[in-house]
């Protein structure tokens, strides 16, 4: 049981197993470098507290926050739905969580979203532009944000774009969808240059 209604620390743990601060660190880490013992012991202690790992810390060391928002105008249209469904899939793939924000279709939601994502220090944004404003777009590249736009387009700016057509083929053939162009957007994304190095579709 937890030992009291605030949240669990390293140093809660530390002083339960009598291991100093940075070991019990590294043995949440899975350490190679402690023995299994050690790291055992520490877990099941960890657990009997129950410590909840603080991402946020977590990402201030390292640097990554291990997210990515996903903004779109309507998340109860059923063409966002499948491909919020196929983004949330990709990303887990990758080791990422996924955060979804509805704009509503409108310009000053979308801004919003946007800071909001900025203010959780996500990693990335994939973005389908409600294209009333590029005011969500100019905050993006000022707080250098890596994002990609998909679904929509503005004729300066690249995006990546569903192909109907092919889906819609697919559909008559009775193949299910694959989330090959998700995983594509987000590696673009997360890492630039990345889809060079993946096949071509087929």
């Amino acid at each position: 049981m937890p030992i009291d209604d605030r949240r669990v620390t390293l140093k809660d743990i530390a002083e339960k197993t009598g291991f100093t601060v940075n070991t019990v660190s590294q043995a949440l880490r899975g350490s190679p470098k402690l023995r299994e013992e050690t790291k055992a012991a520490i877990r099941a202690a960890a657990k009997e507290l129950g410590y909840v790992h603080n991402a946020l810390a977590g990402s201030l060391r390292s640097g990554s926050s291990r997210t990515i928002a996903i903004i779109v105008g309507d998340t109860s249209n059923l063409r966002f739905s499948i491909q919020l469904h196929a983004f949330e899939l990709a990303f887990r793939t990758l080791g990422y969580q996924v955060i979804v924000m509805n704009t509503d279709e409108t310009a000053q939601y979308e801004l919003d979203a946007v800071k909001n994502a900025v203010r959780s220090s996500v990693d990335g944004v994939l973005l389908c532009p409600c294209q009333k404003s590029r005011a969500a777009i100019d905050l993006l590249e000022s707080c250098r944000t890596p994002y990609v736009l998909f679904g929509r387009c503005y004729d300066d700016l690249p995006a990546v774009i569903w192909d109907d057509e092919r889906g819609r083929a697919a559909a008559r053939a009775g193949r299910l969808p694959t989330y090959s162009d998700a995983q594509r957007a987000g590696l673009h994304l997360l890492r630039p240059r990345a889809r060079e190095r993946l096949p071509p579709r087929a």
